[in-house]
């Protein structure tokens, strides 16, 4: 896995350093920011490697079901990352590319520290260069499984590239609807994190557990998660229903110009999506049940099919018509998850995940 990790964490940062400028293009980004969007762009890319790698360590120290590890390691990386916001982009004026570098280096020293950790802390590997090395016995079971989940974030992360292309196209001349939308998806990330978190959990316990013949006990930590992060985004679709102006004005000073028109967008966008927070906790909780259970082609095909049949082209049509602003963009979002999650719901109870099967590779 590190192995392959390497290698495709080195091929994902040549690919997405040579097309940045060709995606700050799509996204049709103002001119004002594109120089340095595409500098900020370049720089993350950068980054692929760290992340690549950060991500397999923490799915390996999940696996043995130690997921306070991970926990450490990104409290670390938000921590350098703060300081090194604080450091390129207030004192030394940097702009965007100084926060790209900020992120950059905490997820180099992230990486760096898992990696030192999965040597010393009695995992059992040892780092000889003759280990590092792809076991061909294994791919197919890393593809059948990885392909789809990566084909999906793919496919997904376009699906944004074209939405933001679409809120762009809105706003003009103005930047002040590509803003209030990019400030509110900031807010989002934070909402979603429950659902995200508990997403990859059920992955490494599902599997646990169907790999133990215990079923049963799987279906049981899928309604324990989807307690709880059911329970999380009701409180952010509240805060967002009641407060958007006040969440939104913590990433922008209202004094300067056109900032009210910022946080009038923001606002707009934030009422409509944040209905999502409630949706998507059963889109999410389900994904990593059924990848825990091994069926993520399915996840991949239910989740494709709720982007691209029901989110773009929603808001797409949406953005066309007359005096249509960021809410009626925004619905697009719980539209598509509400009918993700009906499928997901329909095909858990089918009892269809049950029938993965994999084959023990000898070691």
């Amino acid at each position: 896995a590190l192995s392959f990790a390497l290698l495709l964490g080195a091929a994902l940062t040549l690919l997405m350093v040579a097309i940045t400028p060709l995606i700050a293009d799509m996204m049709r980004t103002p001119k004002e920011a594109l120089s340095q969007t595409i500098d900020y762009m370049t720089c993350c890319a950068w980054g692929i490697l760290f992340i690549t790698m950060y991500n397999v360590l923490s799915a390996i120290f999940r696996g043995f079901g130690n997921s306070i590890a991970p926990l450490v390691f990104v409290g670390l990386a938000c921590f350098i990352n703060v300081i090194g916001d604080l450091l390129f982009v207030s004192c030394w004026q940097m702009g965007p590319k100084g926060a790209a570098l900020a992120t950059v280096i905490s997820q180099a020293i992230s990486m760096a520290m898992a990696l030192l950790y999965l040597k010393y802390g009695n995992f059992g590997f040892k780092f000889l260069l003759p280990n590092f090395r792809i076991r061909w016995e294994l791919v197919w079971d890393f593809l059948k499984i990885g392909v789809p989940i990566g084909i999906q974030g793919i496919l997904i992360n376009l699906s944004f590239l074209f939405i933001i292309s679409v809120v762009n196209a809105m706003g003009g001349e103005s930047a002040a609807p590509a803003a209030g939308y990019g400030i509110v998806n900031r807010l989002n990330g934070f909402a979603m994190l429950p659902a995200i978190s508990f997403s990859m959990a059920l992955s490494a316990i599902t599997a646990q557990n169907i790999g133990a013949g215990k079923p049963v006990r799987a279906i049981k930590t899928l309604w324990l998660a989807l307690l709880y992060t059911l329970a999380a985004g009701l409180v952010f679709l509240l805060l967002m229903q009641t407060i958007p102006e006040q969440l939104i004005t913590l990433f922008i000073d209202r004094q300067t110009d056109g900032a009210a028109e910022v946080v009038l967008n923001g606002s707009w966008y934030a009422k409509s999506f944040s209905w999502e927070y409630i949706l998507v906790p059963v889109v999410f909780c389900t994904n990593g049940f059924f990848n825990g259970c091994g069926r993520t082609f399915f996840s991949m095909s239910n989740n494709l099919a709720g982007t691209f049949l029901i989110r773009v082209p929603v808001s797409y049509l949406v953005s066309k018509m007359p005096e249509a602003t960021l809410f009626h963009v925004g619905l697009a979002a719980p539209l598509a998850s509400f009918c993700s999650g009906v499928v997901a719901v329909l095909y858990l109870l089918s009892g269809k995940w049950r029938n993965a099967r994999f084959r023990t590779p000898k070691d």
